[in-house]
């Protein structure tokens, strides 16, 4: 079932690649931060939530899945994709002294 869940998750990381830039154009980075933080909090709490219980039943176990999936799903909306967005647009040591 591992090898299950991680297809999924790598699955659903390719399939937001080109709609996660074509955002990041659309509306900005700052907007899409915070939308990628509150959706990884709000994945955390909940496995905060359901990881403090004793005894997980069945759907338990399968919400807790579901959270570390959505969790990297919010991860790669907000935080993961800027990463290859903002380094390309820091300029060298030799561009920032010739724009001074």
């Amino acid at each position: 079932m591992a090898f299950t869940y991680n297809l999924i998750a790598r699955i659903l990381n390719l399939v937001f690649s080109l709609p996660v830039a074509w955002l990041y154009d659309k509306f900005g980075r700052r907007p899409l931060l915070f939308i990628g933080t509150f959706f990884s909090m709000i994945w955390l709490i909940m496995l905060g939530a359901l990881g403090g219980q004793t005894e997980l039943t069945e759907t338990a176990l399968k919400a807790v899945v579901a959270s570390v999936i959505l969790l990297q799903v919010g991860c790669y909306l907000g935080l993961s994709q800027g990463c290859w967005i903002v380094g390309p647009e820091i300029g060298s040591a030799l561009l920032r002294r010739k724009s001074e």
